[in-house]
């Protein structure tokens, strides 16, 4: 057998697609299906609904496929469905391969991006997925809302660009005394149109050329992390940056660029877990005036219940033209969200949730808006 030489990831790889597997694949199928109610408690918006309540269902529905070489290393794959639902039909979000081993992860695909994978800290979202939630419902700043919510913050720092759910190469490095590096490039980021995603890969010499729908191009993102251990616990911190060619299009009307930069962390013990994350927007497809946001939360979780209270306070410098989608304000100042959530888990499998959500726009000129929701839903994963 040849020997391969150290620091030859391709080779690595090469072995490992061509290894013969030591068992038969596989095949793991999993998702959830969640309802949500919604009601609006108050609202500062000129023009007001026919009713202040409305009900949303969801639903994801994903595959994993795995297996191991003869040589230990490890590959697979993984589709996932969101949106499985009479309202949205089908979204394909996730389709990827990976191979892993003592050289690290290489991933292609549509697989999440450096930037939302290394920069995201929510302590709130870690508590969340420990008592079994999933897809956004009971998620607090990363939740799925009828009402309030907006583009105006970014807890995730891939938040502004799609760039999260386009195809990409990445790599992972092996964790090195806790310490952990990523980079990943995509060719082209592109708006959702209809049913599918355009420039998701090499469809043909007519993917060469950008559209009406492309948003950024050449899009590369870069993070570090590391990873520590504590008593009855563990900690991180990590930063990222990210950067992409700005087209114009009808969703990137200037060209503008995009250009972001992150830097959190995050403590989870037995009970308790704390989370505080910036993130810098030096550019984005809505302006080319920075944005930041700074988000903190705090999380108490005892058994099969948990109760966190969150906050992110973004702030614009004049000139960023970002306007009110519910009033006549024009040019964002800040944006003010907080709330607190319960999550309850029923039974295995089974979870309940209840969450006041508070936001706040105030802009350099025009009206201030203001709303308050309150949210309650049941889940089933499976």
């Amino acid at each position: 057998m040849k020997r391969i030489a150290p620091g030859s990831a391709t080779l690595a790889v090469m072995t490992a697609l061509s290894a013969p597997a030591s068992a038969e694949l596989a095949v793991k199928i999993n998702g959830f299906v969640g309802f949500q109610a919604g009601i609006v408690l108050s609202d500062s918006s000129s023009t007001r609904p026919d009713r202040d309540y409305d009900f949303m269902s969801a639903s994801r529905l994903q595959f994993d496929v795995t297996n191991t070489t003869d040589s230990g290393l490890d590959y697979g794959a993984r589709i996932r469905l969101d949106g499985v639902d009479r309202r949205n039909g089908v979204q394909v979000n996730r389709t990827y391969v990976y191979v892993r081993g003592p050289f690290g992860t290489f991933t292609f695909g549509d697989a999440p991006t450096v930037l939302g994978e290394i920069g995201y800290f929510y302590a709130h979202d870690a508590v969340h997925s420990k008592l079994g939630f999933n897809g956004g419902f009971g998620d607090g700043l990363d939740g799925v809302f009828q009402f309030g919510g907006s583009e105006y913050f970014a807890l995730d720092p891939s938040g502004q660009s799609g760039v999260s759910r386009q195809t990409k190469i990445k790599y992972n490095s092996p964790s090195i005394g806790g310490f952990q590096f990523a980079v990943d490039f995509t060719p082209v980021d592109g708006a959702k149109v209809g049913p599918s995603r355009p420039h998701d890969g090499s469809g043909g010499v007519e993917d060469l050329t950008n559209d009406d729908a492309t948003v950024y191009q050449n899009v590369a993102t870069a993070g570090v992390q590391y990873r520590g251990r504590l008593e009855h616990g563990s900690y991180a911190i990590g930063a990222t940056a990210g950067y992409g060619d700005g087209v114009a299009s009808r969703f990137n009307l200037r060209g503008n660029d995009l250009a972001v930069v992150s830097l959190g962390g995050q403590v989870l013990t037995d009970h308790f877990g704390a989370s505080v994350n910036w993130v810098h927007n030096a550019s984005i497809a809505l302006s080319n005036t920075g944005m930041d946001t700074i988000s903190f939360a705090l999380s108490y979780m005892i058994e099969s219940a948990s109760i966190s209270t969150y906050y992110s306070y973004t702030w614009v410098p004049p000139g960023s033209g970002l306007k009110s989608p519910t009033t006549n304000g024009v040019d964002l100042k800040q944006n003010d969200v907080a709330g607190v959530a319960f999550l309850y888990s029923l039974a295995p499998g089974l979870g309940s949730y209840a969450e006041l959500f508070y936001q706040k726009q105030d802009y350099y000129s025009g009206d201030t808006w203001e709303s308050t929701d309150l949210f309650t839903g049941i889940q089933v994963l499976f």
